[in-house]
C-alpha cells in the first residue's frame, strides 16, 4: 500500500535587545514521508520499492539595528539542512522476469535504492538603508553557498534479468550487470554544490508631492551544478572515437588527468538587472503607476546530472544459453574504475546512449526575465478601490533541450545525398538496409568498415552514424512571452469585512520550454521542427485566456450589549476570529496535439 505523511513544526522568538536593536530566531522543520513511493507500476512487487522521504531543518536569523533615526542596518542569517533519503524494502538483488519479451514482474531490490540527496544550505543577507531629504537609499549583498551530497548507487546491488518464468525457476539468467565504485573512489556519491552572489543598490524618490521613482540595479552570478570530481560524462561532436576512427566520443568535465581540461560549461558573468518603477497621484482618488525590470532565475538543478559508475554484465552468448548458473558464481572482470575511455558508448551501435549527451556550454546561463506593467487604481466609494492595469513578460535562455538535436539528418543533408524525404520510394530506400539493392545501385555504402550491415540507410547517414539519437543536455534555447490585462475591485477593512475581486485575460506563448509550476504535473513542451526553432512558437501548455478569484474574509468583533452579550469571558473567546474563503474559476488548459509515434 501507499500513503502519504506530512508534519510541519514552527518555533519563533522576537526579542528587543535595547531601543535601537531587535532580534527574531524561527526554527521550523518538516517530516514527509511517501509510503512505497520509490518505484511503482503494475509489474513491481512490494519488496521492488520504498519509502520517500524529505526531513527538513531550517534556522533562520534577522537582527535590525537602528544606527540613527535615519539609517537602518538589517542582517540575515539562514541555514537549511534537506535530507532526502530513498529507502529499500529489500537486500536482495532485483531481479527482472520477463515473459513473451516483456517484463512481468520486478522483485528484489530496485537498481536505485538506497539513495538520498542531502544539502545543506548557508545563506547570509546585508541591507543597509539610508533616508535623506526626498531620497531613500538602500543597498546590500545576499550569499549563498549550497553544500550538496548525492547519492544515486545505480546497479550496486547487482541486476539479474531472466527470459520466463520457467528460467527463474531454475535460476537460468539470461543477464547480470552490477556496478562497482572502485578502491580508494567516492562511488555513487556526487557533489554537485553550487554558490550564489547577489548586489543591488536603489533609490525611492519623491520627486513632489504627486510623483515618486524607484530606480536601481541588481547583480546576480551563479555557479551552476558540477560532479565535482571529474566523472561527468558529455557526448563530442568533435573529439575522435578510436573504435571508428571518427568525431563522435566520450569527454569528462574538468582538468584532472583523463579529463577534456576543460570546463563543459560556462558561469555567466553578466546578470545585471535594472529596475525602474513610476508612480503619479493624478488626484486624491487616482494614481497611475508603471514599472520595468530584468530578473534572472536561478541556474538549472541539473538533477538528473550523470556520474558515470563501471557496470559489469554478463549477457547471453545465444538464444536459449544462459549467461551464468548461479551455483558456480559470479566472476567478472571489472575494468578499473573510473573508466575515462572516449569510446565507452556506444554500447551498441545505432543505439541511445544511455547516460550520456551533449552538456551545453550554456548550462551556466540562467534564465533571464524581462517584466513590465502600466496601471491605473482609482478609489471609487469609501473603502473601495478600482485597478486596471496591462501587464507583460518576455523570458529568454529558458532550458529547451528538446529544440536542438546532434544527430539528426537535416533536409539539406538529404538533398546532399540526392535523396527527397516526400518521396515515398525514398523514405522506403531511408528504412530500408543499408546493404539493399536499392541503396547499393544508388552508390551508397558503409560510413565505416565495422559498421553493420543490418541497420538502415537512414542510420548510416546521421552525423554519428554509430550512434541513434543523442540528447541535448540543459539547453539554454527556450523563450517565453506572456501578455495579459488584469482588473482588480478591493473593499478595504470595515466593520470586520474585507474582500477583492480580479480577472485577468492573458495570452502566454512559448518556444520549447515550459517552465509554470503546476500542481496536478509537467506538461511536457512540444518541439515540431528543430531546424526552423520561429516555427515551434505556440500557445503555453498552462495558457488560461480567462481566469477569475474572488477572495474574502471576515474577523468577528467584540461584543458588546447587555446580557450575555456583555459578559467578558464570552466576548473575550469570541472576538477576532478570522473566516476566509477563496474561489477560483477559469479557462481550461489546452489539449495539446498527440506526438507522431511513428519515425
Amino acid at each position: 500500500p501507499r500513503s502519504l505523511n506530512n508534519d510541519v513544526y514552527l518555533a519563533k522568538v522576537d526579542l528587543n535587545i535595547s531601543d535601537r536593536q531587535r532580534l527574531s530566531i524561527r526554527y521550523n522543520a518538516n517530516r514527509f514521508t511517501g509510503v512505497n513511493y520509490e518505484n511503482s507500476g503494475a509489474t513491481s512487487a512490494a519488496v521492488h520499492t520504498g519509502n520517500s522521504s524529505v526531513r527538513t531543518h531550517n534556522l533562520s536569523g534577522n537582527h535590525t539595528y537602528s544606527i540613527t533615526p535615519l539609517v537602518l542596518l538589517e542582517s540575515r542569517f539562514t541555514f537549511t539542512r534537506d535530507d532526502e533519503p530513498g529507502e529499500a524494502n529489500s537486500t536482495d538483488p532485483e531481479v527482472v522476469i520477463r515473459q513473451n519479451g516483456t517484463t512481468a514482474l520486478n522483485i528484489g531490490r530496485n537498481n536505485f535504492s538506497p539513495r538520498y540527496t542531502n544539502a545543506k544550505t548557508f545563506q547570509w543577507a546585508e541591507a543597509l538603508s539610508y533616508i535623506r531629504s526626498r531620497h531613500t537609499y538602500k543597498m546590500g549583498a545576499d550569499m549563498i553557498f549550497q553544500k550538496i551530497d548525492n547519492f544515486f548507487p545505480g546497479n550496486f546491488s547487482g541486476s539479474y534479468t531472466f527470459n520466463s518464468y520457467a528460467d527463474f525457476a531454475s535460476n537460468k539468467p539470461f543477464s547480470f550487470t552490477q556496478a562497482f565504485a572502485g578502491a580508494g573512489t567516492a562511488g555513487p556519491l556526487s557533489k554537485p554544490n553550487v554558490n550564489e552572489l547577489a548586489l543591488y543598490a536603489q533609490d525611492s524618490v519623491r520627486v513632489n508631492d504627486r510623483l515618486t521613482i524607484n530606480y536601481g540595479i541588481r547583480y546576480d552570478f551563479q555557479t551552476y551544478l558540477r560532479e565535482g570530481a571529474g566523472r561527468m560524462p558529455s557526448f563530442s561532436p568533435t573529439a575522435i572515437n578510436p573504435v571508428y576512427g571518427r568525431p563522435g566520443a566520450t569527454i569528462y568535465d574538468g582538468f584532472l588527468p583523463g579529463r577534456c581540461q576543460c570546463n563543459l560549461g560556462k558561469n555567466y558573468p553578466y546578470g545585471f538587472g535594472p529596475r525602474l518603477g513610476v508612480a503619479y497621484q493624478v488626484n486624491s482618488k487616482t494614481v497611475l503607476r508603471g514599472g520595468f525590470a530584468v530578473v534572472y532565475n536561478k541556474t538549472a538543478a541539473n538533477n538528473n546530472l550523470t556520474v558515470l559508475g563501471n557496470d559489469a554484465a554478463y549477457a547471453s552468448p545465444g538464444n536459449y544459453i544462459p549467461s551464468l548458473n548461479l551455483k558456480d558464481g559470479v566472476n567478472v572482470a571489472i575494468t578499473p574504475w573510473p573508466n575515462l575511455s572516449p569510446s565507452l558508448f556506444p554500447t551498441t551501435q545505432g543505439s541511445t546512449p544511455g547516460g550520456l549527451g551533449v552538456i551545453d556550454p550554456g548550462i551556466g546561463r540562467p534564465a533571464r526575465q524581462a517584466q513590465w506593467s502600466v496601471g491605473v487604481q482609482r478609489e471609487i466609494a469609501s473603502n473601495i478601490v478600482l485597478e486596471t492595469s496591462y501587464v507583460g513578460n518576455r523570458g529568454a535562455w529558458w532550458q529547451a533541450p528538446g529544440l536542438t538535436t546532434y544527430n539528426a539528418i537535416s533536409n539539406d543533408a538529404l538533398k546532399a545525398a540526392g535523396l527527397d524525404i516526400n518521396s515515398a520510394a525514398d523514405q522506403a530506400l531511408l528504412r530500408g538496409g543499408v546493404r539493399a539493392a536499392g541503396a547499393v545501385s544508388r552508390g551508397f555504402g558503409l560510413p565505416y568498415s565495422i559498421f553493420p550491415t543490418t541497420l538502415t540507410l537512414g542510420q548510416s547517414l546521421r552525423p554519428f552514424p554509430m550512434f541513434g539519437d543523442v540528447p541535448a543536455l540543459y539547453a539554454p534555447l527556450g523563450d517565453t512571452w506572456y501578455n495579459a490585462m488584469q482588473f482588480k475591485a478591493t473593499k478595504r477593512l470595515s466593520h470586520g469585512l474585507d474582500a477583492t475581486y480580479s480577472l485577468t485575460w492573458s495570452k502566454q506563448q512559448v518556444v520549447g520550454s515550459e517552465q509554470d509550476y503546476n500542481y496536478f504535473g509537467f506538461i511536457a513542451p512540444a518541439t515540431n521542427d528543430v531546424f526552423n526553432r520561429p516555427v515551434n512558437k505556440y500557445l503555453s501548455g498552462y495558457d488560461q485566456p480567462l481566469l477569475s478569484v474572488i477572495a474574502a474574509t471576515y474577523t468577528t468583533p467584540r461584543l458588546n450589549g447587555k446580557g450575555i452579550l456583555g459578559n467578558k469571558v464570552l466576548s473575550y473567546a469570541a472576538r477576532d476570529w478570522q473566516i476566509g474563503a477563496v474561489m477560483r474559476y477559469g479557462s481550461g488548459l489546452p489539449i495539446q496535439v498527440p506526438s507522431a509515434t511513428t519515425s
